[in-house]
């Protein structure tokens, strides 16, 4: 969530890779974008991947990944850094926000 298009900005030869692994590993993807970002129509060059926009989330610095018991936040800043967090009880937590997101956000 709060996807901006940054990854693929600045790492883009290891945004296609990433996405290349993921989809021959046959892992899904949902993203949440702010509302701002459907104009640039992303989700057409992403495989197994779900897209949803919320129009009142604001534009941030930051992208949150959530995997298994893992949280990565990614910080995009000047010179992009990302920290990780390893808990099953945060990552539910994340997810329980991401599944509250999801449903408020359109198609």
């Amino acid at each position: 969530m709060g996807a901006s298009g940054k990854f693929k900005e600045i790492f883009n030869a290891y945004f296609i890779h990433w996405h290349a692994r993921r989809v021959k590993s046959k892992i899904k993807l949902k993203i949440i974008y702010s509302e701002f970002v459907r104009k640039e129509k992303r989700e057409k060059e992403l495989n197994l991947a779900e897209t949803r926009y919320i129009h009142d989330l604001n534009v941030t610095p930051s992208t949150t990944l959530i995997y298994g018991d893992k949280v990565a936040t990614i910080m995009w800043s000047e010179i992009p850094f990302a920290f990780l967090m390893k808990s099953e009880n945060v990552a539910n937590s994340y997810k329980d926000f991401f599944d509250m997101l999801w449903k408020a956000a359109k198609k």
